[in-house]
């Protein structure tokens, strides 16, 4: 091993910078690792090539999807690497190591931890959602403070269990923002399978940081970092998000026959996309994240049929494609030629059109991947 390094300097702890080499003893770079970075590089520019322009994210949606995922993975880290300091001290832990891990600039879990990709595409999903949701609710006029409309209207219906839905929605969605109104993610918010695979990959990054950086024996770090997780699964228990929420409240308008097109509409008015998602899933039978999808798609192809479906009326119907299309920064011209197409379009057909988006993911995703294919074996 080289000598010995500050634990609390960028040189220390070069090999774990996002954009620092790995380096292998006696300063020679790993050459694995190199070739990986650069086949990774080709595989984003060939993906970047053949999307649409629809599809491309912008800017500053790649940068609010990875301030998002960042900032997730160092809340929980930060909680992680404060149990465990406190297990070390009592294991008479080497003082630079403490003092590592009690240093909130020098970075361990976030630079081992790749920006999620196709391998957690469930992660990619809850990223983009939040980021479309705070995009579409500016571009409809609303901030920080939602408009009162649509939930001030179910307040007063005095339905206990509606007044308690829709204030549990409300308290959900002011989670989806921080102080200065920017989309934020937090732990608890994650779904569970989700929640678990992040937690133990941290705690596996802390693990991978005290054995190659500061020797420790592998079997020891496994016991204290298997200790430190699993206390913050059992004390972090996972609450019902936004989605979730508003699941919850439309299930119970729909019980009481008020899950009209007009409230519908009315929160699409209002900016509240997670009641607006939620409620066209129900009536549709299709799952909330499917829909989502869909609104939060530009091209906007599957909304229209979606409404026509589910027995939308005209006037409502069209308001809602040129509210959304106007939020995506659509043509009026292509607003004019979605109305025309709602208008010719037939329910039953438009029905029959929503089949597959009712099946599974992932023969969905099978069917799509094949759907690429140029030709048949």
């Amino acid at each position: 091993m080289g000598a010995k390094m500050d634990p609390l300097s960028t040189t220390a702890i070069e090999g774990f910078l996002p954009d620092g080499p790995i380096w292998l003893d006696g300063g020679v770079p790993d050459s694995a690792l190199a070739l990986g970075h650069l086949e990774r590089r080709l595989d984003a520019a060939a993906a970047e090539l053949a999307l649409d322009e629809e599809q491309r994210l912008t800017e500053l949606q790649r940068a609010q999807m990875r301030a998002l995922h960042q900032a997730l993975v160092r809340s929980i880290e930060a909680d992680l690497r404060l149990r465990l300091a406190r297990r070390l001290e009592r294991d008479d832990a080497p003082e630079e190591l403490l003092a590592a891990l009690d240093a909130a600039h020098v970075e361990i879990a976030l630079p081992l931890i790749r920006l999620p990709g196709k391998g957690d595409l469930a992660l990619v999903e809850l990223l983009l959602r939040r980021v479309d949701a705070h995009r579409l609710a500016l571009a409809l006029g609303q901030d920080t403070h939602r408009a009162a409309g649509v939930v001030q209207q179910l307040l007063d219906l005095a339905d206990p269990a509606i007044a308690e839905a829709t204030m549990a929605m409300m308290i959900a969605d002011s989670r989806s923002r921080d102080a200065f109104g920017e989309p934020q993610l937090d732990g608890v918010d994650l779904p569970e399978i989700l929640r678990r695979r992040l937690v133990w990959k941290i705690a596996a990054a802390l693990r991978t940081y005290m054995v190659r950086r500061h020797g420790m024996r592998a079997e020891r770090a496994d016991a204290h970092v298997t200790a430190i997780g699993g206390a913050y699964l059992a004390e972090h228990q996972p609450v019902p998000g936004v989605e979730a929420a508003a699941a919850t409240l439309v299930a119970l308008l729909d019980e009481r026959e008020m899950l009209d097109d007009e409230l519908i509409m009315q929160a699409l008015e209002d900016g509240l996309l997670p009641l607006f998602a939620a409620g066209l899933a129900l009536r549709g039978a299709i799952d909330g994240a499917t829909v989502w999808a869909m609104v939060a798609d530009p091209s906007a192809w599957m909304v229209a049929t979606l409404l026509k479906a589910i027995g939308c009326q005209r006037e409502p119907a069209v308001t809602m494609l040129w509210r959304l299309g106007l939020a995506h920064g659509t043509a009026e011209d292509r607003l004019i030629e979605r109305s025309e197409a709602f208008d010719a379009l037939n329910e039953g057909r438009a029905h029959d059109a929503l089949g597959i988006w009712r099946s599974d993911r992932a023969y969905r995703r099978g069917v799509a991947e094949l759907g690429e294919r140029d030709y048949l074996p």
